[in-house]
């Protein structure tokens, strides 16, 4: 394997997101672990936070680095129905889109993080889908060009969460 030396893992460490193993440290030196609070990983709504609740204890978590990437920017997305993947991502958002309202970090070793999917109910938010993280694919994101009929209470959220992470970016760079 020429001169690639592995570097040291921490001893059955699976991430709570993806429930990986990963090493402590990436290649680079850097350390592979991001600590993801409660606003990365759920939207801030009473009725996504009650909900996700009821899965456990929603406090800061040490997760991978490729999570700790990832996770702030799945959550708050515009997904189709399942089934409906390679919908194309432009036009007017029609009424059945769904929202992402938290990617729980409840990884075991056979199974990743569950992703809560919200569409509108009766009464508000309303959960449509439970899946594993490692179940998702991409092809369920959309990003329409006008909110269409897409709810309200959907829209407004997917826009919270977009000028969130404008503010945590801009954050960031001011470090």
């Amino acid at each position: 394997m020429g001169e690639i030396v592995e570097g040291p893992w921490t001893r059955d460490w699976h991430c709570p997101t993806c429930a990986r193993r990963a090493p402590l440290f990436l290649p680079n030196g850097t350390r592979n672990r991001l600590t993801l609070t409660v606003d990365d990983y759920c939207l801030e709504a009473p009725d996504i936070r009650a909900e996700a609740r009821g899965h456990g204890v929603l406090e800061p978590v040490e997760v991978c680095w490729s999570c700790g990437e990832s996770v702030p920017y799945l959550v708050g997305s515009l997904v189709v129905p399942y089934g409906q993947q390679g919908t194309v991502l432009a036009g007017a958002g029609a009424g059945d889109i769904q929202l992402l309202g938290a990617v729980l970090p409840t990884a075991g070793r056979s199974r990743s993080g569950l992703m809560v999917f919200f569409g509108a109910g009766k009464n508000g938010l309303a959960v449509v889908d439970w899946q594993s993280l490692a179940a998702f694919t991409a092809g369920r994101l959309t990003s329409p060009e006008e909110r269409g009929e897409i709810p309200d209470r959907i829209w407004e959220l997917n826009r919270h969460r977009l000028a969130w992470l404008a503010d945590r970016s801009s954050g960031e760079h001011e470090r």
